[in-house]
């Protein structure tokens, strides 16, 4: 690991923390414990715990009071919870780049993260296809330039990439999801909300319900 700059350590420990949990070198389960972490990293005791405390505010990590600090465990109902949360942030941010205007610029930017889903597919990697399948969905954040959805929305991303990081997904699951966004490409192509909305739904398993403000 690079050595910490003092300057910001808090948010360089916080980043720190979160990719070894993304990259599933701290497991679902496992134990974080705080001095361990301070003679790893050479810090103080106070920088870590503010760091775990902001992992704990994105939902990586749990507190309890016999077991201590520990990476988050996944179970169908959080898996649900993170589920309804991309939904709603996705039909409405499509409901916000409509009325920007930014129609066009959202095709262009899904047709480019298809393509590459595709390729990292043809290579066999699940974990990258997973990663670029979460960046596809992300489009609809992303084009609105709205700086605190996109964050809203990564925090989201983060728990929902661990909670099906460790499953094993076949051939059928895989070929689901691309056509979930080929399908969500072809709505937006033909400005058809309620489509769009339902392969959400669809998508994100839920109740095809409107969405308020998704026409």
């Amino acid at each position: 690991m690079s050595v910490i700059s003092k300057t910001t350590i808090k948010e360089q420990l916080y980043s720190e923390l979160k990719q070894r949990i993304l990259d599933r070198k701290y497991m679902p389960g496992d134990k974080l414990v705080i001095d361990r972490l301070v003679s790893e990293l050479a810090v103080s005791n106070t920088p870590i715990r503010e760091a775990l405390s902001m992992l704990e505010s994105d939902g990586l990590v749990v507190t309890t009071p016999n077991s201590g600090i520990r990476v988050v465990e996944m179970n169908a109902a959080i898996l649900n919870d993170v589920s309804q949360a991309a939904y709603v942030m996705l039909a409405g941010g499509y409901d916000l780049c409509r009325r920007l205007g930014l129609e066009k610029a959202l095709i262009e930017l899904m047709r480019d993260r298809l393509e590459r889903q595709l390729r990292l597919l043809g290579k066999g990697d699940s974990v990258k296809f997973l990663q670029a399948a979460i960046v596809f969905d992300k489009s609809f954040i992303d084009v609105t330039g709205n700086k605190r959805l996109v964050t809203m929305f990564d925090r989201q991303a983060e728990v929902f990439f661990l909670a099906v990081a460790g499953r094993n997904r076949d051939a059928r699951q895989i070929e689901e999801n691309t056509k979930d966004h080929r399908d969500m490409l072809e709505a937006v192509n033909r400005d058809d909300a309620r489509a769009l909305e339902e392969i959400l739904a669809r998508h994100y398993r839920q109740n095809p319900k409107p969405v308020t403000g998704v026409a």
